[in-house]
């Protein structure tokens, strides 16, 4: 009789046991659940750092909102093209459901984007027909571009077409992002100051294209070089002595020390940017994606010396 009880008992117990591990193996796992975070990166305004927390995960995909898409993966950082606004998705499943989060990267243009584009042929721009109201000219000053008046170079408003030279808005500059450059004057001529034009034609008008303004303007023609290029400095320093072209003492100029600190300053070499001179200082003073304002150091009648600063507006060709 005990041994048949103690049979009848281990028969229970298994049947218990029988019992929770089907009500074990029958238990549905919990659906994933997901949050999303998008830092932009300290080091590279292009990427942006994914943090992912997740539960109850099984599958993992990203759509980063600019086309692209990936499958698995956690935490990682991806790099964009080029500058927007995205919406960064995060999808995880598992056999009891699915779980979605976004996070936003607002992607901030370089200089570099501002510059040249994306667009592997570059970004062309030429001089605006509508100056910006400080556009215009004046003498070198210590640290500092102020625009003296009544100045005898470009005052305010239509600066070529003062200097004789409306047609030379045509000056198309294309910067490439690879860090190509190329400058075509369009029309067989190139926008100059009167004293590069005088030296480089040999102290010989140069034909037609001589067309000699009456404030330190000229055109001549230029063929840049096959392998031009630029860089940008984004926190420059330009020091250097000078002889400005002070208004107030029309028949001499006044020697000066010029520091210009903490400038963006873009170099081009085998061509040149805005206005065609002995050297090419070049600062931007301000930017867009659709619009910049330079500001170029330039010579008038010293050759080895810079004396006066033209500030132009210039626009994207449409």
């Amino acid at each position: 009789m005990r041994k048949l009880l103690v049979f009848f008992s281990m028969m229970a117990i298994a049947a218990v046991l029988s019992v929770n591990l089907t009500s074990c193996g029958d238990d549905p796992i919990p659906a994933p659940t997901v949050k999303l975070l998008a830092d932009i990166d300290p080091d590279d305004q292009y990427t942006v750092n994914l943090t992912v927390d997740a539960t109850d995960v099984e599958t993992i995909s990203w759509d980063y909102g600019d086309g692209n898409i990936s499958v698995g993966g956690m935490n990682h950082s991806y790099k964009y093209a080029e500058s927007g606004e995205y919406v960064v998705t995060v999808t995880v499943t598992n056999a009891s459901g699915t779980a979605v989060a976004t996070a936003d990267a607002e992607i901030n243009a370089s200089i570099q984007e501002m510059l040249a584009g994306v667009d592997p042929a570059g970004k062309i721009w030429v001089m605006n027909r509508t100056p910006a109201a400080n556009d215009g000219a004046g003498p070198l000053h210590p640290s500092e571009f102020n625009i003296t008046l009544p100045f005898a170079l470009v005052p305010d408003g239509d600066a070529l077409a003062y200097v004789g030279f409306p047609d030379e808005y045509d000056n198309e500059f294309t910067f490439k992002p690879d860090g190509g450059f190329d400058v075509d004057g369009v029309n067989g001529w190139n926008l100059s100051t009167q004293i590069y034009a005088f030296i480089a034609s040999g102290q010989t008008p140069p034909g037609n294209g001589w067309n000699q303004g009456d404030l330190g303007f000229a055109t001549i023609s230029f063929t840049p070089e096959a392998n031009a290029s630029w860089t940008v400095d984004e926190d420059a320093t330009i020091a250097m002595d000078v002889m400005s072209d002070d208004p107030a003492t029309p028949s001499e100029y006044t020697p000066m020390s010029v520091s210009y600190e903490g400038v963006t300053q873009v170099s081009v070499s085998g061509a040149y940017f805005g206005i065609l001179d002995m050297s090419n200082n070049v600062i931007v003073e301000k930017i867009t994606k659709d619009e910049m304002q330079i500001v170029i150091l330039m010579h008038t009648e010293i050759p080895d010396q810079l004396s006066i600063f033209t500030r132009i507006t210039l626009v994207p060709k449409q």
